[in-house]
């Protein structure tokens, strides 16, 4: 590879290299490795009619007069083109870039790539002007100080030094069992493909080898773990004293899933088990008893949560059942209350233990750690699994996830994992009537929360943002809906959002859990495991925003009692896509037969997403990831792990990739 700086590039000195260097990029190596987040197809010319308000496309025009240059208030200079196509005129202007002028000439034509406001006539705000036969052109992640035009060009200059030199990374024989182009082609192509086609091929190349390395890594970390010697909890006779203690009866699923894990804990191997069930299925019930085996056998246990609020959750759990015996540790603690909790931890005064990540911490002790519970697993990765693990005496490890997956594809996302499955719901639970709303019927949505309010039932109201952004007109931010509901509504009315301070989260919460709040305007921050029973109606603001397991995950947040409990999805305008996931959603509350839809709708890598931090970054080219290229993958590593000295160098690379992940860094590459 080739590890020539960026400085010797024409036009980057030291300030700009800087600045690169924020991204990553130090090397011309580092570009190869840069991958796009999209791209721009300028073939595909569309008429200026056919373009609605906010869309992004290319369009074709002729120059109807010469340029006109005017000085605006604060001495800034516009440029402004008036052009047309056969359809309609559009006006073009461009800021602070008065050279503009000299670049066109009234009736001639020239291609412009931007967004279309339509607020008075058809207009474009400086635009990319594009060369004739430029074809698909790359679009990075940027920062301050650094262009578009910057990135392509280090790209070439990359390209062009690369001759001979990259190193292919999959042998022969699996590239031709899978029909996958060379790593040299496929970098070209992912930086400036030649077609729609050798992009396709592009990114299936690097999906496939970013998939076996994390299914690499997994059954890595499983081997590990069960060569190491485990804590006996002797848990198998204690189901009966645990349910004692619990003010609700055990469905018959649960107890399987329980009995599933006291045999795991009992015997001579750590456990490694992911936990699946729909919203409200009793997750954290079955997860609290291996707390309860811990504590009964004078261990310690930790139940990490991905939010606060949702720790805070677990702690009141957990105060329940074992007292003084329980603390919490998390992020936004005062001083005096995080070091008790530290050294009740260290001394082993408190055995059940709840937190965020902040239990990863390095000033974190324990005294004798046997069981470390995650909740929602796709908020953490391996990486952070491991951490955490290895604070103890080899603990046993259980994964909770309401994100259901194919059984199938679980034991191969989850290989390092053991996969139970709680397909059962408590009795008593209705169906959420779903529904979507359109915004002219927002009004007689209100009067109806109004009226179930002085009724003593709540709701939720989650927004996509806190704040309104003024380049996205059509999004309700939490803010902007709070303000507009405060004074309409004759109930209280509260905000909650990840910007504001733990105190003031936890005091909302438990304002709203006490009835002083009826409607709650929130973000997603209420997404998971927040369980207020009183709460029967959830309305999700801009629900086309948002993924349907999301959605599903929003609408779980009701109908958590024997009361009838709706979900208003309100929206703007859809793609198809859009409409068919909320359609969806409104037709059924089976749980796997959303996550089964949207992973057809979105692919396996989107349906993870990004909050798989930590972990294979399953979002990089998620929109041509499909099940049998997940299969093929965990099948390769299969043929990797094998004797054959055929992938000897591949297990070499690997091996370096898997022990740079272990040492903390995002991304796993075979560079």
């Amino acid at each position: 590879m080739d590890e020539t700086a960026l400085t010797s590039i024409k036009g980057i000195g030291p300030s700009k290299a800087a600045k690169l260097t924020k991204l990553g990029l130090i090397s011309l190596s580092d570009m190869l490795s840069y991958a796009p987040v999209g791209y721009i197809d300028l073939s595909n010319v569309r008429e200026i009619s056919s373009l609605a308000d906010g869309e992004t496309a290319v369009i074709s025009v002729a120059l109807d007069r010469d340029p006109v240059t005017v000085r605006l208030r604060g001495g800034i200079g516009m440029v402004s083109l008036y052009c047309s196509d056969a359809t309609e005129k559009i006006r073009i202007s461009y800021f602070n870039q008065t050279y503009r002028a000299k670049q066109f000439t009234k009736g001639y034509s020239f291609m412009f790539y931007g967004k279309i406001n339509r607020s008075r006539g058809a207009s474009m705000t400086n635009p990319m002007c594009i060369k004739e036969g430029e074809g698909i052109i790359p679009v990075y992640k940027t920062v301050a100080g650094v262009s578009q035009t910057n990135l392509r060009d280090i790209a070439k200059k990359a390209l062009e030094s690369l001759g001979s030199q990259m190193q292919e990374t999959l042998p022969d024989s699996v590239r031709t069992r899978y029909t996958l182009c060379t790593r040299e082609y496929a970098t070209r192509n992912i930086h400036f493909p030649i077609s729609g086609e050798a992009l396709m091929r592009a990114k299936m190349r690097f999906e496939f080898e970013r998939f076996v390395t994390y299914f690499y890594m997994v059954k890595r970390y499983r081997k590990e773990r069960e060569q190491q010697k485990g804590v006996n909890l002797n848990a198998t006779t204690i189901l009966e004293d645990y349910e004692g203690c619990l003010s609700f009866d055990l469905t018959d699923a649960q107890k399987r899933v329980i009995n599933e894990i006291a045999r795991d804990i009992s015997g001579d191997r750590p456990m490694g088990r992911l936990v699946q069930g729909d919203v409200g299925s009793g997750k954290t019930a079955v997860a609290m008893f291996l707390i309860y085996a811990a504590v009964n056998a004078g261990r310690q246990a930790v139940f990490m949560a991905p939010t606060e609020i949702l720790a805070e959750q677990h702690y009141n759990n957990l105060k329940t059942i074992f007292g003084d015996k329980a603390c919490l540790l998390r992020g936004g603690m005062s001083v005096a209350e995080k070091r008790a909790s530290l050294e009740n931890i260290r001394t082993g005064k408190c055995l059940a233990i709840a937190g965020t990540h902040a239990l990863l911490s390095q000033d974190v002790e324990f005294f004798d750690l046997a069981a470390v519970i995650t909740d929602e697993q796709h908020r953490f990765g391996v990486s952070q699994r491991a951490a955490l693990e290895g604070k103890g005496f080899v603990p046993h490890t259980l994964i909770m996830s309401a994100t259901p997956i194919p059984r199938t594809l679980a034991l191969i996302m989850y290989g390092d994992l053991e996969v139970s499955v709680i397909d059962e719901l408590p009795p008593g639970r209705k169906p959420i009537k779903t529904f979507l709303v359109r915004p002219n019927k927002r009004d007689d949505m209100y009067r109806f929360i109004e009226n179930l309010a002085k009724d003593g039932k709540q709701t939720y109201i989650v927004c996509p943002a806190v704040e309104q952004n003024d380049e996205i007109t059509d999004m309700r931010s939490a803010e902007e809906v709070y303000d507009e509901l405060k004074p309409a509504l004759c109930v209280p009315v509260g905000i909650l959002h990840g910007k504001q301070k733990a105190q003031v989260k936890a005091q909302t919460i438990e304002r709203f859990r006490e009835r002083e709040i009826m409607v709650l305007v929130s973000t997603t921050v209420i997404e998971v495991g927040i369980d207020i029973r009183n709460a029967t109606v959830m309305v999700v603001e801009n629900a086309e925003r948002f993924g349907l397991s999301q959605l599903h995950q929003l609408r779980g947040r009701v109908g958590r009692g024997s009361e009838e409990s709706y979900c208003f999805l309100m929206y703007e305008k859809m793609s198809d896509t859009a409409t068919e996931r909320l359609k969806t959603l409104a037709s059924t509350c089976d749980g796997f037969e959303i996550a089964k839809k949207d992973l057809e709708l979105r692919g396996p890598g989107d349906f993870w997403g990004t909050r798989q931090h930590g972990e294979a970054d399953f979002s990089w080219f998620s929109e041509l990831c499909d099940v049998k290229l997940v299969k093929q993958a965990s099948e390769c590593v299969e043929l990797i792990l094998s004797d054959d000295e055929l992938y000897d160098d591949m297990r070499v690379l690997l091996d370096s990739a898997v022990s740079s992940y272990y040492m903390g860094k995002d991304r796993i590459t075979l560079n």
